[in-house]
């Protein structure tokens, strides 16, 4: 039979937004965590700037998203609350920092991008069944 890379490029872009998914489940369970400074959650994003540096054929002959982007850690801000228990000397409590309405587009776009490649990845096991019928 012949090669099925179509299955692999829609296997590679689910896994891809389902790790996007998971990320931004993550930050929004955490964004009102206040911690001690230092030790605070740090929003998590996928730095996808790697898919653009390696060469459509590397990307084809890999498609393992683990080596394809990185996971890069955000930033965190500081909140006056001196009456906050996990408060330092100063009065500042750490808190991570995370913009709802960001997360919750990259949600929606990863929601849509998972249904366009299984979308796909279905389209491409109906075109393998019809040529099987034919092939009888």
């Amino acid at each position: 039979m012949a090669d099925f890379k179509a299955f692999e490029i829609s296997s590679a872009g689910m896994a891809l937004e389902k790790l996007r998914l998971d990320l931004a489940a993550m930050n929004i369970a955490n964004m009102n965590t206040a911690t001690r400074i230092g030790e605070g959650y740090h929003p998590r994003h996928i730095e996808t700037s790697l898919i653009g540096q390696t060469g459509f054929e590397d990307f084809m002959q890999s498609l393992d998203v683990s080596q394809l982007v990185a996971v890069r850690e955000g930033e965190t801000r500081q909140v006056y609350e001196p009456s906050h228990p996990l408060a330092n000397q100063d009065g500042m409590v750490e808190y991570p920092d995370i913009k709802p309405l960001t997360e919750m587009m990259t949600l929606m776009t990863a929601i849509r991008s998972y249904e366009a490649n299984a979308r796909a990845f279905n389209a491409s096991k109906l075109l393998v069944d019809e040529a099987l019928k034919l092939g009888k």
